[in-house]
């Protein structure tokens, strides 16, 4: 008996290997979570993904008094900005 399966990928999620990626201080660790991103959307459009997922749980906003909150959230602005127009029209 032959069996087939198709699989189907409807999410892909995109988890940071490095804490506060979008919010960094260091411009080289908010590059490559931004081209994180962006290699996930294109993967997304290629697996025909209807989404992805950018989780920031741990970027940085919930140290208390630890960062420039101005700062950080016009970094998160700009990556999304980056990031929303970078995987091309599916």
């Amino acid at each position: 008996m032959t069996l087939l399966y198709t699989l189907h990928c409807i999410v892909l999620h995109c988890t940071f290997p490095q804490l506060g990626a979008f919010t960094h201080p260091d411009a080289a660790v908010r590059r490559r979570a931004i081209d994180l991103t962006l290699d996930a959307a294109r993967w997304a459009v290629e697996l025909g993904a209807a989404e992805v997922v950018v989780w920031s749980a741990f970027d940085g906003y919930d140290y208390s008094h630890q960062l420039d909150y101005g700062e950080a959230w016009q970094q998160i602005v700009d990556a999304f900005r980056e990031v929303s127009g970078g995987a091309g029209e599916r």
